[in-house]
């Protein structure tokens, strides 16, 4: 996101010919305006400023109030900070669902220490986890780092049966295989349709 409007503002500068242009890049995030400025020295180097929300920031500072990943600590206190200098008006609140019916919903999950889940192949339970994952900063805001993560784990008549940290090995880092209730039931339907599978062939064979 930043990396784009650095270079639409400096592609700005690079097409005018005179000396001393400012030139900027703008886009809206979350109802907030950030903005790129570039500047020609007199040496024709290009300088950079930034700003969020009409105020004039450091780069490391911006890219931690944009970064999506609620658990980077450092994100939430750079956030925290600007809501205290800048308050925003308070969010509406919505009444949460206080019951589950057919499939199970992320919303009313949240609710329950433990969440059935069921399939073809029997009854699990769901527990909430706190997992300890390597994560990178989505806008590289800084170096990946040791966060806790929610997730889920499965159980089956009081058993463990799958869930923890899955490593990334694009990235390096890791996640909860199962952030959400979602995941953890078509993992389920993922493992019972291969083991079909593998069942069915044997029998062929």
């Amino acid at each position: 996101m930043i990396e784009g409007l650095e270079a639409e503002a400096v592609a700005q500068l690079v097409a005018e010919e005179r000396g001393g242009l400012r030139k900027r890049a703008t886009l809206s995030h979350h109802g907030m305006e950030i903005e790129v400025r570039a500047r020609r020295r007199n040496d024709g180097a290009a300088i950079l400023g930034y700003s969020y929300d009409g105020v004039r920031l450091e780069r490391a500072v911006l890219l931690l109030l944009i970064c999506p990943e609620n658990a980077c600590e450092r994100s939430q206190a750079a956030k925290h900070q600007w809501q205290v200098r800048k308050p925003a008006p308070p969010a509406l609140q919505r009444r949460p669902r206080t019951t589950l019916k057919g499939a199970v919903s992320v919303e009313g999950a949240q609710l329950f220490e433990e969440v059935p889940v069921h399939c073809v192949a029997g009854s699990y339970v769901a527990r909430p986890a706190s997992l300890k994952c390597l994560v990178a900063c989505p806008v590289n805001a800084h170096q990946p780092t040791m966060m806790r993560k929610s997730g889920w784990d499965l159980f089956r008549d009081g058993k463990y049966v799958a869930g923890g940290v899955l490593r990334i090995p694009e990235t390096g880092g890791s996640s909860p295989r199962f952030p959400l209730i979602e995941d953890a039931t078509r993992w389920l339907a993922q493992s019972i349709s291969a083991t079909r599978h593998c069942q069915g062939g044997s029998a062929h064979e």
